[in-house]
């Protein structure tokens, strides 16, 4: 089909004579696209050139309008140039004809000019200040706005806070936290008494950490102390934690069918607690009437008397072990000075019998009872009543053991301090090293079975002291019937004073095993080896 349209085409042209061209073809399109540009940009340029010659026939006109204005000002300012010459001419000729005064007048004249000048200067000036002032007092206006609106704000907050404050006051967290308040109610508290409460408090408070870190834990440790709280109070009463707003949370507890606030439960528990302190102490009277009067009483009564006759027992047996110089101790057992009068009056109507004393006397004994009985609850508080009771009734604690001495020729028996035994010679600081512990070794094994050993342990006894007196320190373990052990390089212990003793000399050679022991038995007139085996 197509070769058959493509003859028809060859065949139409030959008849019309444009074989030729139809050979051309591609050519002469190409030649009128580059005809279609150029009168595409001729045209343009013919459009351009009418613009620009509508133009330049605008600026002519208008050049023409500025010569005719230019020539008529030009033949007004010859106008008046011919009137100013006109006018000065003619005031030339005035002043000539009028004299001075005239001048005199202009002169004013022109002074009233310059002056009006000035003025006008000072107006203009003024005009522009009062602008400023106006613009100055606008912006004031607006910052007096601002400060108003700040100041009902703070207002308001400072009211809020007002109202914090009182409801911390009728809650009366604040007299549990910080001690005393106003005595008027909270809500009458005037914004001076609240200012004043409140510069208080800050300054009492002002070395707490106020950051939101520090609020965060102590919000959780009140968490944490409510749950403890819960759990503590059991099912009559139930703890709760209500926040009043962000910055305050109120606890209470609900009790007897409504809620009460912490002070308010403090002050029910309290006067339950003093309720039942007081049922206490009544039985406590009583049974101080009952026992501690009568059977505990008895038997205080024989302990001291033991006590007492110990330590008179303990000093005659120090007597006879007097230093060479005369130096001679005792061992002194009264009430300690911080208690001594209460506990000498106590101790001395103790002595009487329960039947002798008057009433008076058995209220004295039943409040110093009582009084070691509060002063051992208040020391530990967890432990169970009875052990109080016996922690009270120790009269040991009530006493104290001072170390006396009296030297040769002196009737007076003093104290033995640190400056006096520094005072002393060598030999007779051991005595009175040695001698009071002895007396309390004997004194501690009286409450012991009497077949218990009576065992009493010394290194290098007796240092600095001289044979004659380490014989009457040897009769003093004698008569304090305690059986001692003692190592030394050089105390053999064969005193005429010591009944009997075992000694064990002690050799040791360092190229052998094990060590070598000689035994020696003293039976107070000699000394004998005994043979092994």
């Amino acid at each position: 089909m197509r070769e058959e349209a493509e003859r028809r085409l060859d065949r139409r042209a030959g008849e019309l004579g444009l074989l030729s061209h139809v050979e051309a073809l591609d050519e002469l399109r190409r030649r009128l696209g580059h005809y279609r540009g150029a009168f595409d940009e001729l045209l343009r340029a013919a459009e351009a050139a009418g613009g620009a010659a509508r133009s330049k026939e605008g600026a002519e006109a208008r050049l023409a309008q500025a010569a005719v204005r230019t020539r008529e000002s030009r033949d007004r300012a010859g106008e008046s140039g011919v009137r100013a010459r006109a006018a000065r001419a003619e005031l030339e000729v005035l002043e000539q004809t009028v004299g001075v005064e005239v001048r005199e007048v202009v002169a004013r004249h022109q002074e009233a000019l310059e002056e009006l000048a000035r003025i006008e200067t000072a107006r203009e000036a003024l005009r522009r200040e009062r602008q400023g002032a106006g613009e100055e007092r606008a912006t004031l206006l607006e910052r007096l706005r601002q400060l108003f609106e700040q100041r009902e704000e703070r207002d308001r907050e400072r009211g809020r806070a007002v109202f914090r404050l009182q409801r911390l006051g009728e809650t009366r967290l604040l007299a549990l936290s910080f001690g005393a308040l106003p005595e008027e109610a909270p809500a009458t508290w005037t914004l001076t008494r609240s200012l004043e409460l409140a510069r208080a408090l800050e300054a009492a408070t002002g070395d707490i950490d106020s950051s939101d870190e520090a609020a965060t834990k102590r919000l959780n440790r009140m968490h944490a102390r409510h749950l403890d709280l819960s759990r503590e109070l059991g099912a009559e009463m139930q703890a709760g934690l209500n926040p009043e707003d962000k910055n305050l949370w109120v606890a209470s507890i609900h009790h007897d069918n409504r809620d009460r606030g912490v002070a308010e439960m403090l002050d029910l528990l309290g006067g339950e607690a003093a309720k039942r302190r007081e049922l206490l102490l009544e039985e406590e009277r009583e049974i101080l009437r009952r026992y501690v009067l009568g059977e505990v009483g008895d038997h205080l009564r024989k302990l001291l008397r033991q006590a007492e006759e110990l330590v008179e027992k303990t000093n005659g047996l120090l007597a006879r072990a007097a230093t060479a110089s005369g130096l001679t101790l005792r061992l002194s057992w009264r009430p300690g000075e911080e208690t001594a009068e209460a506990v000498r009056d106590a101790v001395h109507r103790l002595r009487a019998e329960p039947e002798l004393l008057a009433d008076a006397d058995r209220r004295a004994l039943e409040t110093f009872f009582q009084g070691r009985i509060d002063a051992a609850r208040s020391d530990a508080q967890s432990v169970p009543w009875r052990e109080h009771l016996m922690k009270a009734l120790d009269y040991r604690r009530w006493h104290e053991f001072r170390i006396q001495q009296r030297e040769a020729g002196d009737k007076s028996w003093r104290d033995l301090t640190r400056r006096r035994h520094e005072a002393s010679s060598g030999g007779e600081k051991a005595v009175a090293l040695h001698l009071p512990l002895f007396a309390a070794a004997a004194a501690h094994y009286e409450s012991a079975l009497p077949t218990a050993p009576r065992l009493i342990l010394l290194d290098e006894a007796f240092a600095g002291i001289d044979e004659g007196m380490r014989g009457r320190i040897m009769a003093l373990l004698v008569d304090f019937q305690l059986d001692f052990l003692i190592t030394s390089h050089d105390e053999w212990g064969c005193y005429a004073e010591l009944p009997g003793v075992a000694i064990y000399q002690l050799f040791r050679d360092p190229t052998l095993r094990g060590i070598a022991a000689i035994r020696f038995v003293w039976d107070g007139r000699r000394c004998v080896e005994q043979a092994a085996g």
